[in-house]
């Protein structure tokens, strides 16, 4: 587990200092004063790293575990059910106080419709076709 958890801590550091997704980092600092949520599908020691660099609270897909060693099977997989993980998992969670959503992932779109902003991170010019419909800012980030 420790293993696992020290690689992500480092991929962390890698994608930091390689200044990856530079638009999204910047739409976050416009939130400024808002509670911070990292509510991923992704596994959970990547997204626990990542939270501990930004102070924040998270969900997340976690892995089954035996004896302190990592199965490779998934506990628990959020994919297309942020919302319930959210209101479960994190202490004064309210559907109707959702700020700010960022994401590149068609199964949040329940989440985003949530937010005042809802704001969609696009990495291929043809991702917008998927998210026809939704009214939301859109970030560019293939450029």
């Amino acid at each position: 587990m420790q293993e696992l958890e020290f690689s992500a801590e480092r991929y962390i550091d890698h994608l930091m200092a390689c200044d990856k997704q530079a638009e999204v980092w910047s739409r976050l600092k416009l939130c400024e004063g808002e509670v911070l949520v990292l509510a991923s599908a992704s596994l959970e020691p990547l997204v626990a790293a990542l939270a501990s660099r930004l102070g924040c609270l998270y969900v997340a897909s976690k892995l089954e575990c035996n004896a302190d060693r990592y199965s490779g099977r998934l506990l628990m997989d959020v994919t297309g059910k942020k919302i319930d993980f959210l209101s479960a998992c994190i202490k004064g969670f309210s559907l109707g106080e959702v700020s700010t959503v960022v994401s590149d992932n068609l199964t949040d779109e329940p989440l985003l419709s949530l937010a005042d902003k809802p704001v969609v991170v696009l990495n291929r010019s043809k991702d917008r076709l998927r998210w026809k419909g939704l009214e939301a800012e859109y970030l560019e980030v293939w450029r």
